[in-house]
């Protein structure tokens, strides 16, 4: 029973993107959120690069996103048939523990395998939920809506966007107001949460390619979180499990999944 309780602690870990176990480099209090607080008119730079993020909503796509030292992740998405294949190495709950999720419409499976598959009695069995169960935050939430990977959410939550050469991107994102970063993740981070710095590069179509924020900068001992775009336009085909394959998420997993 403590093996499980173990377990499930690292898969909670990896789905909250592992932050509430670094220190903050400062003040761990979150950021107090101001009570009149003044937005100053986009910047051209942040208005390039919100239309590039937004232009991932017009074709299929394959996402990959690497979390240092914790989880990478690759598949394919299609943001206007609502479908997604994806493949996870979650390292940081044990060695050799994967996971692969299918989505179509609101429909998600998501399969277990390794060490943890096993000593959750998950192997070989796909666990069903309603992507509308899935927080914005969840590492299994991969296609919100027509925002693969969240990634729109988070360019809205970018300040001081400037330019780097043709079609670089630099500034700060402020995860206090993105939804890919629950208020617990946000503690954690401590007060400088709304000031992580981050890099992008869009591509000559101006769609957004690669985006990376530097929790290191914030965090110690945290590392980067890239999100790449490529093989625009990528052939999408992810299959119904059988109901013989399936059964519902059990209750335990839903609670860590859902925080």
């Amino acid at each position: 029973m403590a093996h499980r309780r173990l377990a499930l602690a690292g898969l909670a870990l990896v789905v909250a993107i592992g932050l509430t176990g670094c220190e903050p480099t400062e003040d761990q209090s979150a950021p107090a959120a101001s009570s009149a607080t003044t937005s100053a008119a986009p910047t051209a730079a942040a208005t390039e690069l919100a239309a590039a993020a937004a232009k991932l909503a017009d074709d299929t796509a394959r996402l990959d996103v690497s979390m240092t030292g914790l989880l990478s992740m690759t598949g394919v998405v299609d943001p206007q048939a609502q479908t997604a294949r994806m493949t996870m190495d979650m390292g940081a709950v044990s060695d050799g523990t994967k996971a692969e999720v299918r989505k179509i419409g609101d429909d998600v499976w998501l399969k277990l395998k390794g060490p943890l598959g096993r000593l959750l009695n998950a192997n070989d069995q796909w666990l069903h939920i309603e992507a509308s169960e899935l927080p914005a935050a969840s590492s299994f939430n991969v296609l919100q809506g027509d925002d693969p990977a969240g990634t729109q959410a988070m360019v809205r939550a970018m300040t001081d966007v400037r330019r780097t050469g043709p079609r670089g991107f630099t500034g700060t994102v402020d995860l206090t107001k993105s939804p890919k970063y629950s208020p617990e993740m946000v503690r954690a981070l401590g007060a400088k949460a709304s000031a992580v710095p981050f890099t992008a590069r869009t591509d000559e179509q101006g769609r957004l390619v690669e985006l990376t924020t530097d929790l290191s900068a914030v965090v110690s001992g945290a590392g980067n979180v890239t999100t790449k775009f490529s093989d625009f336009g990528v052939a999408v085909d992810v299959i119904r499990p059988l109901p013989s394959e399936t059964s519902e998420l059990p209750s335990e997993l839903r609670n860590v999944i859902n925080g």
